[in-house]
Protein backbone atom coordinates (compact mmCIF):
# COMPACT_ATOMS: atom_id res chain seq x y z
CA UNK A 1 0.00 0.00 0.00
CA UNK A 2 2.87 2.65 1.04
CA UNK A 3 4.37 1.44 -2.30
CA UNK A 4 1.62 2.49 -4.60
CA UNK A 5 1.70 6.04 -2.72
CA UNK A 6 4.96 6.51 -3.57
CA UNK A 7 4.68 5.79 -6.89
CA UNK A 8 1.01 7.97 -7.48
CA UNK A 9 2.81 10.85 -5.74
CA UNK A 10 5.94 10.59 -8.16
CA UNK A 11 3.59 10.10 -11.11
CA UNK A 12 1.44 13.37 -9.77
CA UNK A 13 3.95 15.60 -9.45
CA UNK A 14 4.82 16.16 -13.20
CA UNK A 15 0.99 16.93 -13.40
CA UNK A 16 1.65 20.44 -11.60
CA UNK A 17 3.62 21.72 -14.49
CA UNK A 18 0.50 21.98 -16.44
CA UNK A 19 -1.36 23.53 -13.01
CA UNK A 20 -3.94 25.88 -15.09
CA UNK A 21 -5.03 22.59 -16.95
CA UNK A 22 -5.91 20.09 -14.09
CA UNK A 23 -9.01 18.29 -13.60
CA UNK A 24 -10.45 15.49 -11.68
CA UNK A 25 -12.69 12.77 -12.51
CA UNK A 26 -14.70 10.43 -10.35
CA UNK A 27 -16.63 7.50 -11.53
CA UNK A 28 -18.14 4.21 -10.03
CA UNK A 29 -18.12 0.84 -12.13
CA UNK A 30 -18.94 -2.60 -11.57
CA UNK A 31 -16.32 -4.91 -13.21
CA UNK A 32 -17.39 -8.12 -14.27
CA UNK A 33 -14.82 -10.83 -13.34
CA UNK A 34 -13.19 -11.86 -16.79
CA UNK A 35 -11.03 -15.54 -15.47
CA UNK A 36 -13.83 -18.35 -15.19
CA UNK A 37 -12.24 -20.15 -12.51
CA UNK A 38 -12.04 -16.35 -10.06
CA UNK A 39 -16.22 -16.20 -11.93
CA UNK A 40 -16.36 -19.66 -9.79
CA UNK A 41 -14.53 -18.63 -6.90
CA UNK A 42 -16.19 -14.93 -6.56
CA UNK A 43 -19.19 -14.72 -8.36
CA UNK A 44 -19.86 -12.39 -11.58
CA UNK A 45 -18.59 -8.94 -9.93
CA UNK A 46 -18.38 -5.84 -7.90
CA UNK A 47 -18.31 -2.05 -7.61
CA UNK A 48 -15.32 -0.31 -8.65
CA UNK A 49 -14.99 3.87 -7.86
CA UNK A 50 -11.85 5.03 -9.79
CA UNK A 51 -10.71 8.81 -8.89
CA UNK A 52 -8.36 10.43 -11.15
CA UNK A 53 -6.19 13.62 -12.06
CA UNK A 54 -5.41 14.64 -15.50
CA UNK A 55 -4.35 17.07 -17.75
CA UNK A 56 -4.53 18.12 -21.71
CA UNK A 57 -1.71 17.69 -23.80
CA UNK A 58 -3.03 18.72 -27.20
CA UNK A 59 -6.36 16.86 -28.15
CA UNK A 60 -4.62 13.95 -25.62
CA UNK A 61 -6.05 13.79 -22.10
CA UNK A 62 -3.44 11.99 -19.47
CA UNK A 63 -5.16 10.82 -16.73
CA UNK A 64 -3.76 9.39 -13.56
CA UNK A 65 -6.08 7.15 -11.80
CA UNK A 66 -6.42 5.27 -8.96
CA UNK A 67 -9.30 3.38 -7.84
CA UNK A 68 -10.37 -0.02 -5.38
CA UNK A 69 -12.04 -3.30 -5.84
CA UNK A 70 -13.06 -5.59 -3.88
CA UNK A 71 -15.03 -9.02 -4.08
CA UNK A 72 -15.90 -12.08 -1.85
CA UNK A 73 -16.60 -15.92 -2.39
CA UNK A 74 -16.14 -19.05 -1.28
CA UNK A 75 -12.97 -21.25 -1.78
CA UNK A 76 -13.60 -24.41 -4.62
CA UNK A 77 -13.49 -27.59 -2.32
CA UNK A 78 -13.11 -26.02 1.02
CA UNK A 79 -15.80 -24.06 0.98
CA UNK A 80 -14.24 -21.43 2.97
CA UNK A 81 -14.27 -17.36 3.09
CA UNK A 82 -11.98 -15.73 0.49
CA UNK A 83 -11.61 -12.47 -0.53
CA UNK A 84 -10.02 -11.01 -3.62
CA UNK A 85 -8.99 -7.14 -3.95
CA UNK A 86 -6.97 -4.40 -5.52
CA UNK A 87 -5.77 -1.16 -5.98
CA UNK A 88 -5.11 -0.19 -9.37
CA UNK A 89 -2.73 2.73 -10.06
CA UNK A 90 -2.71 3.18 -13.86
CA UNK A 91 -1.79 5.96 -16.19
CA UNK A 92 -4.21 6.84 -18.96
CA UNK A 93 -4.17 8.20 -22.50
CA UNK A 94 -7.70 9.49 -24.06
CA UNK A 95 -8.54 10.76 -27.37
CA UNK A 96 -11.81 12.57 -27.83
CA UNK A 97 -13.57 12.80 -31.56
CA UNK A 98 -15.23 16.58 -31.27
CA UNK A 99 -18.40 16.21 -33.24
CA UNK A 100 -20.85 18.63 -34.34
CA UNK A 101 -23.28 17.46 -31.53
CA UNK A 102 -22.82 18.03 -27.95
CA UNK A 103 -21.91 14.31 -27.40
CA UNK A 104 -18.23 13.36 -27.87
CA UNK A 105 -16.98 9.39 -28.31
CA UNK A 106 -13.21 8.63 -27.16
CA UNK A 107 -11.33 5.84 -26.88
CA UNK A 108 -7.88 5.57 -24.53
CA UNK A 109 -5.88 3.02 -23.01
CA UNK A 110 -4.21 2.80 -19.91
CA UNK A 111 -1.08 0.89 -18.27
CA UNK A 112 -0.18 0.68 -14.40
CA UNK A 113 0.06 -1.75 -11.85
CA UNK A 114 -2.34 -3.99 -9.69
CA UNK A 115 -1.21 -3.82 -6.07
CA UNK A 116 -3.30 -7.26 -5.35
CA UNK A 117 -4.13 -9.31 -1.79
CA UNK A 118 -5.98 -13.06 -1.50
CA UNK A 119 -7.07 -13.24 1.85
CA UNK A 120 -8.40 -16.32 3.11
CA UNK A 121 -9.83 -17.44 6.21
CA UNK A 122 -9.18 -20.84 5.53
CA UNK A 123 -5.80 -21.86 7.60
CA UNK A 124 -4.54 -24.67 4.99
CA UNK A 125 -4.51 -21.45 2.48
CA UNK A 126 -2.42 -18.63 2.72
CA UNK A 127 -2.75 -14.77 2.09
CA UNK A 128 -1.58 -13.11 -1.20
CA UNK A 129 -0.18 -9.30 -1.73
CA UNK A 130 1.96 -9.45 -4.73
CA UNK A 131 1.95 -6.66 -7.54
CA UNK A 132 0.64 -7.29 -11.43
CA UNK A 133 1.17 -5.23 -14.18
CA UNK A 134 -2.33 -4.48 -16.36
CA UNK A 135 -3.66 -3.06 -19.78
CA UNK A 136 -6.57 -1.54 -20.25
CA UNK A 137 -8.02 -0.16 -23.37
CA UNK A 138 -11.35 2.00 -22.89
CA UNK A 139 -14.02 3.01 -25.32
CA UNK A 140 -16.67 5.78 -24.03
CA UNK A 141 -18.72 8.99 -24.65
CA UNK A 142 -18.74 12.36 -23.02
CA UNK A 143 -21.30 15.55 -22.70
CA UNK A 144 -20.18 18.36 -21.71
CA UNK A 145 -22.99 19.45 -18.52
CA UNK A 146 -22.07 22.74 -17.72
CA UNK A 147 -18.95 24.63 -17.85
CA UNK A 148 -15.85 22.55 -16.84
CA UNK A 149 -17.65 19.73 -16.14
CA UNK A 150 -18.35 16.53 -18.23
CA UNK A 151 -20.17 13.51 -17.61
CA UNK A 152 -18.83 9.91 -18.77
CA UNK A 153 -20.00 6.99 -19.94
CA UNK A 154 -17.87 4.14 -20.01
CA UNK A 155 -16.86 0.35 -21.30
CA UNK A 156 -13.26 -1.03 -20.46
CA UNK A 157 -11.62 -4.12 -20.04
CA UNK A 158 -8.85 -4.94 -18.01
CA UNK A 159 -5.81 -7.09 -18.53
CA UNK A 160 -3.90 -8.01 -15.85
CA UNK A 161 -1.97 -11.55 -15.51
CA UNK A 162 -1.03 -13.01 -12.06
CA UNK A 163 -0.11 -16.04 -10.36
CA UNK A 164 -1.45 -15.29 -6.80
CA UNK A 165 -1.04 -19.25 -6.13
CA UNK A 166 1.22 -20.60 -9.01
CA UNK A 167 -1.30 -20.89 -11.78
CA UNK A 168 -1.64 -17.34 -13.92
CA UNK A 169 -5.29 -15.52 -13.61
CA UNK A 170 -6.39 -12.80 -15.08
CA UNK A 171 -7.30 -10.39 -12.05
CA UNK A 172 -9.47 -7.93 -14.63
CA UNK A 173 -12.66 -7.97 -16.87
CA UNK A 174 -14.98 -6.50 -18.07
CA UNK A 175 -16.37 -2.44 -16.57
CA UNK A 176 -18.84 -0.50 -17.04
CA UNK A 177 -18.81 2.91 -15.46
CA UNK A 178 -20.68 6.41 -15.37
CA UNK A 179 -18.55 9.48 -14.07
CA UNK A 180 -18.31 12.90 -13.31
CA UNK A 181 -14.72 15.32 -15.08
CA UNK A 182 -14.41 18.42 -13.95
CA UNK A 183 -11.75 21.12 -14.36
CA UNK A 184 -9.78 22.61 -11.67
Amino acid sequence: MRKALIIAMVLVLPLGLFAGNLFGEFSLGYRLQGDSTLRDVYGGGALQPTLGVGTHMGKIHLVLSTGYFANSGKTLGLEEKTTLSYIPLFVKAFYPFKMKSSIHPYVGAGVGLLFYRVSNDSPALEDVSKTAFGFEPEVGICKPISKGRVAVVSLSYLFASAKPFGVSRNLGGLKFSVGLRAKF
